[in-house]
């Protein structure tokens, strides 16, 4: 009878152990959001006046290195995001994912301080609603400041022009310098 109840005990521990492996080992790793990895995010700005120029901002390994977005005054820019894992060999675009998820995603540009930079968004999803990957950015006046760049992942939630909704996918912040 002892042999039976230890045998019993023995089968259903290993059952356990197999059905907790399994499940531990079926997880895809996510980032920190669980969302896709966007290590680095490129901006590129173009302008009649002085052609294409590219800053971006890396986060690998936990080491950030980031350029400074130099403007000039009164110029016209028009900017196309650029959003890749480069923490993959090769390295993945992540930009068309997200373009293809366009109803689920909507990218948020905080200018600090407030008013010495215009964004307006160039780009919609089907839905007619702000998109973000391509924008407009107009200076307004010589000066410093900061722009922070949120893109959110919404999901099935409506987009309501609130950077408080959904998870967050990407969270960064720039130096500007305005001549």
């Amino acid at each position: 009878m002892m042999t039976f109840f230890k045998q019993t005990t023995f089968i259903i521990a290993a059952l356990v152990a197999f059905f907790f492996f399994t499940t531990l080992s079926s997880c895809k790793p996510k980032n920190n959001e669980g969302q896709e990895n966007i290590t680095t995010i490129k901006v590129t700005l173009s302008s009649l006046s002085h052609g294409d120029q590219t800053f971006s901002y890396k986060n690998l390994k936990g080491t950030v290195t980031k350029d400074s977005i130099k403007l000039i005054l009164n110029e016209v820019y028009t900017c196309n995001l650029e959003l890749v894992d480069e923490s993959q060999t090769p390295d993945k675009d992540i930009t068309t994912e997200v373009q293809e998820n366009a109803t689920e995603h909507q990218f948020f540009f905080i200018v600090s301080p407030n008013g010495f930079l215009e964004i307006n968004n160039l780009d919609k999803d089907k839905n007619g609603k702000d998109f973000g990957l391509s924008s407009r950015f107009t200076p307004l006046a010589k000066q410093n400041g900061t722009l922070r760049i949120v893109l959110k992942h919404l999901g099935d939630e409506p987009k309501t022009n609130n950077i408080d909704d959904g998870e967050t996918d990407l969270d960064i912040t720039f130096d500007v310098i305005v001549n």
